[in-house]
């Protein structure tokens, strides 16, 4: 089926030249649980008793250049908790020597009053910018770590050696300078503690000149908070053990009251964490009117000083935080190449992979079984390095280093920085749940190479699993395979994650979806029972049905087209009308060529498409008779898919882009040519709305009847402007302009 004509649709040519907050009447339904809101805040984390902020900083969003050629914007989802919205903003250019770091900004933005939740706020309504806040700050008051010898140590002059950081007199530059970085004419440790100096947050270490701006530019990663724990919905599964039920209930009251914080990584080779108030699940006692749906921030006493919003709640108010820099982490593989951060110097470290944050039972004591809840973070490093580390954050403010690996396979050149997912899964050597992490490899140096997932314990960092995805497809649709399409998949590079899924909530996952840069889409069947753990890992290509439900057959020039983004996933037995009362898993992708490789980069009359498949495979089964097309939307001709889908309550929400590399100085206006979409669809395929404009950079969120948007201009919000709506199981969409606002 194609989408519907453009005419009718609205002109957004005028919202795009400033970061503003688009209102739109939208009838959209609230997905608890799904894949792009989850990821980002988990209900099961984080520790300690909250300190009340002593200052509430008043900010402002600097404002960005003047359009330059090659400017780079970022790229990450915004993340909503309760009444605030977290985004990183477009960063500005800052002076030599401190160009190649960028400004990297990362805001918290107050969307409506608690008290009054009826309606959207209007005007300035930051609460905090963290880049602001931190470049405000003394470099000599931040705690900076690093890992060394298998433990968190003080990044400073008294601990940094010249071996750590890779410095000496025989090392030279790439420009052909040796390393006396201090200029005094030798290479020794002067010239070590100059450098540390520098990466803490001076410009002229020995002058102590502070850099104008402390933060590094915030391209991909996107942020994940940690709040206080609450029960994931299958520790209620009658298969769980009582004896893990009652041990996460102890750790859940322990950490009730632990302060929010926020992780994020950025261009200056650090992950940052930073200090996001205290926020807690359920009702809030301060407003007896009103029943909070989806958790609040507990009011506090304030100061003298505190924003004048706060003086209408009688005394007290919420804690959103101060946006403080609590401490930041750099990972040891890194370390040696902080030093390429000044100018002329080579390969920047960069910490462009987003987070991920959850409390998992874990195995501490090395005996092979689980025995304590922990809440960790875990992220790669994306383009910047070939690292994973996992640091265990139960208390935000004491973390504990628990392992570093370098997996050269991860490192992701011009792609999409990988993102690790943490889930629960039985290892069939043992015959044991235990806790992983999943990340996908990266661009591949030998062409030979298929994509792979690779599965890590994360009591240990050890390496569980290496799924190679070789298996083959059809691309001709003759129904033979080939010599030459058995290696369809070599070469192929996957989406930035994997899709992991447990389909009959029994909290253990039991199939992964992967996406490939070379039209393929892989499907991994993970066993999940113990009585057939033998039965081992399967996997097989998902996307061989081009045949849709009504008949409409997917053009042969159309098939397996470079698939940049990672599969939107759904597990939705009720909508699904080859279930026959089993499972049913809709998996949503669209087509598109790469942002950052010009051989399969997007031209001008490329028509692309967006698939929607059902598996209703029993589980342990990879079965392409049950993966099956249900329809398929067409694209206008130039329109693409960098970023995800999102998909829950019967529907699908996806943005579309109509450029190979976004580059926001080619939206000033939007050439008619140019104009991208935003497009929902139900599961029938029934296009329920669509609408012009710039090109989607994240995928969608779907939050309190909202939707949620990264565009070249800054983060976008549609809905209705009322909150704190009950949660609906599946809705329609109605769309009408009301309003529309700039974030000053």
């Amino acid at each position: 089926m194609k989408r519907r004509s453009r005419s009718g649709k609205s002109d957004a040519r005028s919202l795009i030249k400033v970061i503003f907050l688009a209102v739109l009447a939208i009838n959209l339904p609230v997905l608890p649980g799904l894949a792009f809101f989850c990821p980002a805040i988990m209900a099961a984390e984080p520790v300690a008793e909250a300190v009340p902020p002593t200052a509430y900083p008043s900010a402002t969003i600097p404002a960005a250049p003047d359009c330059t050629a090659g400017r780079r914007i970022p790229r990450p989802s915004p993340v909503v908790l309760a009444n605030v919205l977290y985004t990183a903003f477009a960063f500005a250019a800052v002076p030599a020597p401190e160009a190649k770091m960028r400004r990297g900004q990362m805001a918290a933005v107050r969307i409506y009053d608690p008290q009054d939740p009826q309606q959207t706020l209007s005007g300035d309504q930051i609460l905090w910018e963290a880049g602001q806040v931190l470049s405000a700050g003394s470099p000599d008051e931040r705690r900076i770590f690093m890992a060394d010898a298998g433990e968190l140590k003080p990044f400073s002059v008294q601990t940094v050696t010249a071996q750590i950081l890779g410095v000496d007199a025989a090392a030279v530059r790439p420009d052909g300078v040796r390393w006396d970085v201090n200029g005094d004419g030798a290479v020794d440790d002067r010239d070590v503690k100059w450098l540390v100096q520098w990466v803490r947050g001076y410009r002229r270490p020995d002058a102590e000149q502070k850099k104008e701006w402390l933060l590094g530019k915030i391209e991909h990663s996107a942020p994940a908070l940690m709040v206080p724990p609450k029960a994931p919905t299958w520790l209620t599964d009658s298969r769980v053990g009582n004896q893990l039920r009652a041990s996460y209930r102890i750790f859940s009251s322990e950490n009730r009251d632990r302060p929010t914080v926020l992780f994020v990584g950025a261009a200056d080779g650090m992950l940052h964490v930073f200090d996001a108030g205290s926020f807690r699940w359920g009702d809030n006692p301060a407003t007896p009117d009103i029943t909070e749906l989806r958790g609040y921030f507990r009011w506090e006493h304030i100061p003298a000083d505190a924003p004048d919003y706060c003086f209408s709640y009688g005394g007290r108010c919420p804690n959103y935080g101060t946006g403080r820099e609590l401490w930041a982490f750099i990972p040891s593989s890194l370390l040696p190449h902080l030093k390429y951060r000044l100018p002329g110097s080579g390969d920047a470290p960069n910490m462009d992979a987003s987070p991920a944050v959850a409390d998992v039972y874990l195995d501490t004591d090395g005996d092979g079984n689980s025995d304590r809840w922990k809440t960790v973070l875990v992220s790669a490093q994306g383009g910047g390095g070939d690292g994973m580390f996992c640091l265990d954050v139960t208390d935000p403010q004491s973390p504990a280093f628990m392992w570093e690996i370098s997996a050269s396979a991860i490192k992701r050149r011009r792609v999409a920085p990988a993102v690790v997912r943490i889930g629960r899964l039985l290892d069939n050597r043992t015959g044991r749940s235990r806790w992983a992490g999943f990340v996908v490899t990266g661009t591949q140096q030998n062409p030979r190479l298929y994509p792979a997932v690779l599965i890590f314990d994360l009591s240990t960092g050890n390496l569980l699993e290496k799924i190679v995805l070789d298996d083959a497809a059809d691309p001709n649709g003759d129904g033979l395979l080939q010599a030459d399409e058995a290696d369809t998949g070599r070469g192929g590079v996957a989406g930035s994650q994997p899709a992991v899924v447990d389909s009959d909530g029994n909290g253990l996952i039991d199939r992964i979806y992967v996406t490939s840069d070379k039209g393929l889409v892989y499907k991994i069947s993970l066993p999940d029972e113990p009585d057939r753990a033998a039965a081992g890992i399967t996997h097989c290509v998902l996307n061989t049905d081009f045949s849709a439900a009504d008949g409409s057959l997917v053009p042969s020039d159309r098939r397996f087209k470079p698939v940049i983004a990672s599969p939107s996933v759904m597990v939705e037995n009720s909508r699904c009308p080859d279930a026959a009362g089993g499972r049913c898993v809709w998996i949503f992708f669209g087509t598109g060529g790469s942002a950052h490789d010009q051989a399969t980069a997007q031209t001008s009359g490329t028509a692309h498409l967006f698939f929607a498949y059902t598996d209703t495979a029993a589980k342990g089964r990879c079965s392409p008779q049950e993966h099956q097309l249900q329809w398929f939307i067409e694209l206008p001709p130039g329109e693409h898919m960098l970023a995800s889908a999102f998909a829950g309550a019967g529907q699908v929400i996806f943005g579309t882009a109509a450029s190979a590399r976004v580059d926001p100085c080619a939206h000033h206006p939007i050439p008619p040519a140019e104009e991208a979409s935003l497009v929902a669809a139900d599961l029938k395929g029934t296009v329920l709305f669509e609408r012009s404009l710039p090109d989607a950079l994240s995928a969608p969120l779907v939050q309190d009847l909202h939707l949620y948007l990264t565009l070249p201009a800054g983060p976008v919000s549609f809905g209705a402007g009322l909150y704190n709506n009950p949660p609906r199981a599946a809705g329609q969409l109605r769309v009408r302009l009301k309003a529309w606002q700039e974030v000053e």
